[in-house]
């Protein structure tokens, strides 16, 4: 059974030529005085840079025909089309007879498609006046519209979709029958000349096509003409009957956008129920259907306004997300409950575990260590792995939630099952025992948590291979991580023991069938006996058992429970014999190897089963960071649990490359992954900031902010005060003594003013004082801009990096530093470095236009391999990904941020960062560099520096990176960077 797919609405925009109509409306507006703009087309420039001229065949592959394809691969599919009155919307759909639209276009692929025993079966049906009518009866029936339960597997509200209960179908088995179906249906729909277009459909309308297989199961597309949106005055609109239709043309798109805001805004109550309209679009928004929407647009600059509101309209219904599933798959309980559990079972995936005997452990026992899926491992007690398969089951004890809590507080559990012959894990959360990491918090919500306690429950049977249900222990915070697991998972659970459960909401459990033992020893302060009588109550098949263990002493916790171990112990080991003894012990698993290397070609189509075996092999055919590359895309994009965890762990097996752990080039090198390792780099210090001839940024009330002339650029003019203080990036120190520094400034004569500085002030002024993110974790987490985080651990976080060290390698063995070395060829070496670091990048600008398909995620692994973002997370990420590397190529990395220069202004302003970007600078000469990602690719601008005047190192230095200068602000030299000749940067401060 398929799983569910998480997709957004796709929108392609339509911007229809000039026709007759738009002629006539022009000499109009001429006839009555208006300006010549109002009547004048679009302009192109406005277009984005993707826009062509489209024929009917091209809009329909950008618009319909994905949606199309997943119609015929099974899943209920809607294409619509919205706009403005005469923007194109029926032409779009339907076209003329020489050029038919996205309605034929889609029944031809259903008619290519079917094969022996298949059909094709079409109802067609509009909305007018509030009424919706069958379109393939004589008479246009007036039809009811029902909501009836939803036929799909999931949904994300309540389950069931709107139905024109009575429509007429026919069978379309070739395109005759099509073509003869759909001419009926145009000789009935509504269509009046207006002052807008010369036939305007003065309805919605829906045509339905279903897909039936041979083995019963059918998908159905639903192709859907809306009524154009229109202003009665401009349209001159006249009479009761065209006025009634405008009316209820407005009700209806009005209740459609209040749909789609409130799915965008995640209101709790969605108003489907407001139209029929809405209702018949139950299952394209924030339904089980994938959608897309034609917006289409009108040419002339008179019609903005209307433009506008289509494009917002779009921009919103592009934000709904949809659950596509395939169309039949049945509703009910069981069907839904199996398909979670197939899904569920999937993801388990054995890891290779060792286990080491301890003496602090309970007798018998040691301690295994289980790697999370998001890299994290997890401390675990456990009885001997050799002897897992062989016991009676496996119980699975969880801690409670005090300052000292850990699973060494079940150590009489752990006894006591093992001791009856079963296989015992007591878990330790993360933060609690020998498990690294933040303590989750106690509320239901967060056990429930991506990546939090039940996720970890969940993630340690699945490393153990444990496919058969299992006995749960839990005490007090443990406890409820149990209920949620017999909740969420009940094929997971086959008997629960809940000592002092800490749950207050107990009504979240009632549909919990699993045979329950609580147990409570009510002197107990901080467990109330009310709480387990709820409880109690809530679990259907429950009992509950008190222990009298006399008057409460906080001071003897354990010493209060010792006293009833007698009674207790038994009991619990009974319960647990009662309801594990019949269930079948699984076969030992065989765990992939410890180490695993890659192989996979470089496509992100890989089908899922080649891409799980092509990781069990090695092929050194010289490609290694594209096949990295392409798992990792498959791991982070891919839904497929099976590929996660096969991924994960061959991610888990290579060296972390970053500030969790330092790795050195020595390493690199003993790893194969360096030829050779940069000579002489490791004894590199930042020379002494404030030494003479060292780059300083100094900001003064007396730097000349103003553009004109260009030679007084942020020159230093000490008879003026601007005001506000500006800074220059191009001052030089002079000399420097324990309180002051000496520093030459550029003047607009181009000689240099020499100012005397506080040495504190000028230490901040140096590029080596200021580090490239925001602040650094104890565990070597770095945060940057945006709470950006970059955890070096993470299994996906180890590939990038890996990838980018096999990508340097052609830098690292190029650096030779000695004291009597060439500084200018190590410096040009290892200005590529940007260049080849953002060539194994795939993340896009977000100023290019927002792209639904790509995340915006706060993670750096996830933002590199099919994000977006504008400066500042561009250049988070790309600060991520040079940090490791700086000591070991010799260069240290700033964050910028500043206000940049556009074509239009005449001065420099603080009052806002229009910009933020890195700077570079290499050791021992201080060099330094701009790295500005997202202006790389940009057109040069009109007032930019030629690109042929460049430093000679730097592009040929691109050029071997391959990545030739159309734009060079990836390795800008500072000297341009900061001039009007160069790439006009202006900085407030490092």
């Amino acid at each position: 059974m398929a799983l569910p797919e998480t997709t957004y609405v796709s929108t392609t925009l339509r911007l229809r030529p000039l026709n007759d109509s738009d002629a006539r409306r022009v000499a109009e507006l001429a006839e009555r005085g208006m300006p010549e703009s109002a009547g004048a087309a679009c302009s192109l420039a406005a277009l984005p840079d993707n826009a062509v001229e489209a024929s009917q065949d091209e809009i329909y592959h950008a618009g319909a025909a994905p949606v199309v394809s997943q119609w015929l691969a099974g899943y209920d599919a809607a294409v619509m089309a919205y706009g403005t009155t005469g923007s194109g919307k029926t032409h779009t759909m339907i076209g003329p007879e020489s050029d038919r639209g996205v309605m034929w276009r889609a029944a031809r692929a259903g008619l290519n498609a079917l094969a022996n025993g298949d059909t094709m079966h079409l109802s067609a049906y509009d909305l007018y006046c509030g009424r919706v009518q069958d379109m393939l009866s004589k008479d246009r029936t007036k039809l009811k519209v029902r909501a009836r339960p939803c036929e799909s597997i999931t949904d994300q509200r309540a389950g069931w979709r709107g139905v024109a209960e009575g429509a007429t179908v026919v069978e379309v088995p070739d395109e005759a029958a099509f073509d003869a179906a759909m001419a009926r249906v145009l000789h009935n729909r509504t269509v009046w000349m207006t002052y807008m277009s010369a036939a305007s459909s003065r309805s919605t309308l829906f045509i339905s096509l279903t897909l039936t297989q041979a083995d019963g199961t059918s998908a159905s597309l639903h192709l859907v003409d809306l009524a154009g949106a229109e202003n009665v005055h401009d349209a001159r609109i006249a009479g009761p009957v065209h006025l009634a239709e405008s009316k209820a043309i407005g009700r209806s798109l009005d209740a459609l956008v209040r749909v789609v805001l409130a799915l965008v805004e995640k209101r709790k109550h969605v108003p489907y129920r407001d139209s029929r309209l809405t209702m018949l679009l139950r299952t394209a928004l924030g339904g089980n259907a994938c959608a897309s929407l034609i917006a289409t647009l009108v040419p002339l600059d008179v019609d903005a306004g209307r433009n506008s509101t289509t494009l917002k309209f779009a921009a919103a219904i592009a934000r709904v997300r949809n659950v596509a599933v395939p169309a039949g798959q049945s509703a009910d309980a069981q069907a839904r409950a199996e398909a979670m559990r197939e899904a569920d079972m999937a993801t388990i995936a054995p890891q290779p575990l060792a286990w080491t005997r301890t003496e602090s452990a309970a007798a018998g026992c040691g301690v295994i260590e289980v790697i999370m899926p998001w890299g994290a491992p997890v401390a675990c007690i456990a009885t001997s792995p050799e002897e897992w398969h062989s016991s009676r089951g496996l119980v699975i004890a969880l801690h409670g939630y005090g300052k000292t809590a850990s699973a060494d507080s079940w150590k009489w559990g752990i006894e006591a099952y093992a001791d009856a012959g079963y296989a015992v894990i007591a878990i330790n959360m993360p933060g609690f025992g020998g498990s690294p990491g933040p303590r989750s918090k106690a509320r239901s919500e967060d056990v429930t948590a991506p990546g939090g306690p039940l996720a970890v429950v969940v993630a340690v049977l699945n490393a153990v291979g444990w496919t058969a249900p299992v006995a749960v222990l839990g005490y007090d915070w443990g406890a409820a991580i149990a209920l949620e697991l017999a909740k969420s998972r009940p094929w997971r659970v086959a008997a629960l023991v809940l000592m002092h459960a800490m749950v207050t909401e107990t009504k979240r459990y009632l549909k919990i069938k699993t045979p329950s033992l609580i147990l409570w020893v009510p002197t107990d302060v901080f467990h109330p006996r009310k709480t387990a009588v709820a409880l109690h109550r809530a679990l259907k098949s429950a009992s509950l058992s008190f222990f009298h263990a006399g008057q409460y002493k906080a001071s003897k916790t354990r010493g209060n429970y010792a006293c009833v171990a007698d009674q207790l112990v038994p009991l619990a080991v009974a319960h647990v014999d009662a309801h594990l003894s019949g269930v079948a012990v699984p076969a030992q698993s065989t765990a992939p190897p410890a180490s695993l290397p890659l192989s996979v070609a470089p496509t992100r189509e890989l089908l899922i089963q080649d891409a799980v075996a092509m990781v069990r092999a090695w092929d050194d055919d010289g490609s290694l960071g594209e096949r990295i590359c392409a798992v990792v895309h498959l791991h982070i994009g891919s839904s497929a649990p099976q590929l996660k965890r096969e991924s994960a762990a061959v991610f888990a097996a290579l060296p972390i490359i970053g500030t969790n752990r330092e790795t050195t080039s020595a390493e690199l090198v003993a790893l194969g992954v360096w030829a050779s390792a940069p000579i002489g780099v490791d004894a590199l210090a930042p020379p002494p900031s404030l030494e003479p001839g060292s780059r300083l940024a100094v900001s003064s009330r007396h730097i000349r902010p103003l553009v004109e002339p260009p030679g007084a650029y942020l020159a230093y003019d000490a008879e003026t005060d601007y005001g506000e203080a500006f800074t220059n990036q191009l001052c030089t120190v002079v000399s420097s003594n324990e309180t002051t520094v000496r520093v030459a400034i550029p003047t607009a004569d181009g000689g240099n003013a020499e100012v005397t500085l506080d040495r504190e002030a000028a230490e901040r002024g140096s590029i080596y004082g200021v580090p490239g993110y925001l602040s650094r974790q104890p565990n070597g987490t770095l945060v940057f801009e945006d709470l950006i985080t970059a955890d070096y651990s993470v299994p996906a976080m180890r590939a990038i990096m890996l990838r980018a060290a096999l990508q340097l390698e052609s830098v690292a063995i190029q650096i030779e530093v000695s004291c009597d070395g060439d500084e200018a060829i190590n410096d040009a070496a290892r200005a590529a470095v940007p260049f080849v670091v953002w060539s194994t990048v795939d993340m896009s600008r977000l100023q290019d236009g927002v792209d639904r398909r790509r995340n915006t995620s706060h993670r750096v692994e996830q933002l590199v391999t099919g994000g977006q973002g504008h400066c500042h997370g561009l250049s988070s990420a790309m600060a991520a990904l040079l940090l490791p590397f700086c000591d070991l190529l010799g260069m240290r990395v700033a964050y910028c941020r500043g206000y940049t220069l556009r074509s239009d202004d005449d001065a420099v302003r603080n009052d806002v960062d229009r910009h933020q970007w890195l700077q570079i600078s290499m050791l021992p000469s201080g060099r330094s560099y701009t790295c500005d990602v997202s202006r790389y690719g940009l057109p040069a601008p009109q007032q930019q520096h030629d690109r042929s005047t460049l430093a000679a190192e730097t592009v040929a230095l691109a050029a071997e990176a391959g990545a030739l200068l159309a734009s060079p602000e990836l390795a800008l030299p500072i000297e341009l960077a900061y001039s009007l000749a160069g790439a006009r940067y202006v900085a407030l401060g490092c």
